[in-house]
């Protein structure tokens, strides 16, 4: 129920049977559902607790005139609740924070919160800093604007937050506050994405309302749902597939993996799944590369991420992943050069292969089993059964388990699926494929 209806904030009533109140803050990024959303909806109409969801229609965190109007509604139902209860995400946590005080919270749960987004006064990222109005100058949170007990859910690999929750773990020696801090491994900034769900939501809100609070349980209980989110797999893999590339394909081969809840969105990423079996192929790892390549291009033909499949490593045939984790193929259609995935066959398309001949590396494609080798003559490419060493014909370079593909003296570049072209001089990232074997 809608109980308050201004420029720039709203605020929602659920009215249930819990003795305490629940007040709820959203992150930006929902402005345009003000009207039907606000934090833990589902959650507290199911739980029935009693809630005010605050939510703003502006990017604003929260400072706005307004605010004044929700704290003295409620500064007069306050007494008909034995405790108050406040949870932030993001820009939201700021707001928990910021009026924890006015508010005469017990209890403040943030998620990620900025201490302030202007950058006279703290770091902040670019995006966030432009969104800083004259208004908003000098909104830094302070000691005196807080009270009572607070929790702080943050991941320590992100700088700022690291900071600010540090920050705000300083306000424990003024002895008004008691404040902890709790590190969620792989989380990034969106740290309710890690441990999204209503049991997440009752461990808070029962640790936020006993006297007797087990902090270490709480963490405990937090790594366990953590560990079963499919967002925590996901983020996992991004942070490590670079240097551990091994252990990343050990997660997505795994049996486990198969159990984690909605793992299938993980798989959607198919880009970054691919420059997973690349790196696993610049670490030599080939078999491995192989194994998941096959894998993944199963399941993008049939929906189905089937382990048993996976066929004996033979290595007898080379396909060219590019940097954005697409393969180098090639368009009958078009007769160019194009970008995609290779279960996909856009515009008659087919994979570009290489092998050796003679001591040299050439690229080809298979039509009807036999292969055809590019020539490029007056800008157009041709394809042809013979393979001759003139500097007609495309060729490859190849240096640290990394190659290029050259006409004369250019190198084909790649900027989209479709914008690929013999128009670089020199080779860099956007030039550079490497080779999958399998």
């Amino acid at each position: 129920m809608l109980i308050f209806d201004g420029e720039e904030i709203a605020v929602h009533l659920n009215k249930g049977a819990s003795d305490f109140l629940l007040i709820t803050f959203i992150g930006i990024g929902h402005e345009e559902r003000w009207r039907d959303q606000y934090f833990a909806k589902p959650f507290v109409e199911k739980e029935q607790i009693n809630c005010l969801g605050i939510v703003t229609k502006k990017r604003n965190w929260y400072v706005s005139d307004e605010m004044q109007e929700v704290l003295k509604y409620i500064d007069q139902i306050r007494s008909f609740y034995k405790k108050i209860v406040t949870i932030g995400l993001s820009s939201g946590g700021y707001a928990a924070l910021k009026y924890s005080s006015l508010l005469k919270s017990n209890f403040t749960i943030v998620m990620a919160p900025q201490l302030s987004i202007d950058p006279d006064e703290w770091p902040t990222i670019p995006e966030w800093a432009q969104l800083c109005s004259q208004k908003m100058k000098g909104m830094g949170i302070k000691v005196e604007n807080v009270q009572g007990s607070i929790l702080i859910l943050y991941d320590k690999k992100h700088d700022i937050d690291r900071k600010t929750a540090e920050h705000i773990l300083s306000f424990n020696q003024n002895g008004v506050v008691d404040v902890k801090i709790l590190s969620i491994p792989y989380a990034g900034h969106i740290i309710y994405e890690s441990i999204k769900g209503s049991e997440t939501l009752k461990k808070l809100i029962s640790y936020s309302l006993d006297n007797n609070r087990n902090f270490p349980r709480l963490f405990k209980d937090l790594m366990a749902i953590r560990r079963k989110n499919y967002v925590n797999i996901y983020n996992k893999l991004m942070a490590g597939y670079f240097k551990h590339p091994l252990l990343c394909y050990q997660i997505l081969n795994s049996d486990n993996f198969l159990k984690v809840k909605y793992y299938n969105r993980i798989l959607l990423d198919e880009t970054n799944l691919f420059k997973i079996v690349a790196q696993l192929a610049i670490y030599n790892y080939q078999k491995e590369a192989s194994r998941l390549f096959l894998l993944l291009s199963f399941y993008y033909a049939s929906k189905k991420y089937d382990l048993s499949r996976q066929r004996e490593y033979k290595g007898n045939r080379i396909a060219l992943l590019d940097h954005r984790g697409r393969f180098l193929a090639f368009s009958n259609y078009l007769h160019k050069f194009i970008s995609n995935n290779p279960t996909f066959n856009p515009l008659n398309s087919s994979l570009v292969y290489l092998t050796f001949i003679n001591d040299g590396l050439y690229p080809y494609v298979e039509y009807l089993d036999r292969k055809f080798y590019f020539e490029k003559k007056n800008n157009q490419i041709f394809l042809t059964e013979n393979c001759f060493n003139t500097d007609d014909f495309v060729k490859v370079k190849m240096n640290n388990k990394k190659v290029c593909l050259y006409h004369k003296n250019n190198f084909l570049s790649v900027v989209s699926d479709d914008n690929v072209n013999f128009n670089a001089t020199t080779w860099f990232e956007y030039e550079t494929f490497i080779p999958i074997y399998f």
